[in-house]
């Protein structure tokens, strides 16, 4: 249903820029640099890193799509969204222990008690950085926030991925690992750098923009990407408002639903609300 959606995407605002790192490192001066030290900067929860080798114009469009984002979220909506997040973590609090034997949750494919560990670590950093205060993530500056917060949530995010990413996981860090690169030669503004990864290996053109060297497939589709997403958050939000109504209306009753369980810790109100959104 369009409501189900429409809480999808109000939770996913909730953490919109979750990378970086405390200190703005300075970019590669050599273009096989940015593949090596861009892997080495994955591989250490620091995304940051690789958002500084960014142009400092492409960084500007990254910062007005996330404002186009965050000032357009609907205050009523987002603040229900926040209190069904804090409510779930409280039921979990109070409850976990009684909803860990609940037949239903011992047949998830999944161990309940780790992924409730993972819901309050992860509801302790929202809660820290400051996304579930709607003014400061209407006022978001992206910048500062991966300054201050970002390397928490992609520390986060890489232990969920090892913990439930098997093979996926491992293949991609086995690649990552594998990785290498060389420039092979350089004239103006331009480079050519061969990349190999898994043992195979392809060369790759680079360009320079704004001192720094980004691949030059990304110069090419880099405005294009841009304009795109920005279409896509003015329509995504332009839904949002338009079903508000609705929207609102759902989230209330999960609400309402959440407050019942927590009383005894019984999901029969969760699943006859279920059962109607089906």
């Amino acid at each position: 249903m369009k409501s189900v959606r429409l809480l999808s995407l109000s939770a996913l605002l909730l953490t919109l820029a979750a990378s970086g790192c405390k200190k703005t490192p300075e970019a590669p001066s050599e273009p096989d640099k940015v593949v090596t030290q861009g892997v080495e900067a994955i591989k250490a929860n620091k995304p940051a890193n690789v958002y500084a080798m960014l142009p400092a114009s492409y960084q500007a469009d990254v910062q007005v799509l996330v404002t186009d984002a965050t000032s357009k979220v609907d205050p009523e909506l987002f603040e229900l969204v926040v209190k069904i997040i804090d409510k779930t973590v409280a039921i979990l609090d109070k409850h976990g222990e009684a909803l860990a034997q609940n037949e239903m949750v011992k047949a998830l494919p999944v161990d309940f008690k780790e992924v409730v560990a993972l819901v309050k670590e992860f509801h302790g950093i929202l809660k820290d950085s400051g996304l579930t205060s709607y003014d400061k993530l209407k006022g978001l500056q992206l910048a500062e926030f991966l300054s201050d917060h970002g390397e928490k949530f992609m520390a986060f995010s890489t232990k969920v991925a090892k913990k439930f990413g098997g093979e996926d996981y491992a293949g991609g860090m086995k690649r990552l690992d594998s990785v290498t690169a060389k420039t092979l030669s350089t004239e103006g503004d331009k480079a050519e750098v061969e990349i190999t990864a898994d043992g195979k290996t392809e060369k790759s053109t680079f360009v320079k923009v704004e001192g720094k060297w980004i691949p030059e497939e990304m110069s090419k589709g880099w405005k294009p990407m841009i304009a795109s997403a920005k279409t896509g958050v003015a329509s995504g939000m332009e839904q949002v408002s338009k079903n508000k109504e609705q929207a609102k209306k759902t989230l209330e009753q999960v609400l309402a639903a959440l407050d019942e369980v927590e009383k005894d810790g019984k999901l029969d109100p969760l699943m006859k609300m279920g059962s109607m959104l089906k």
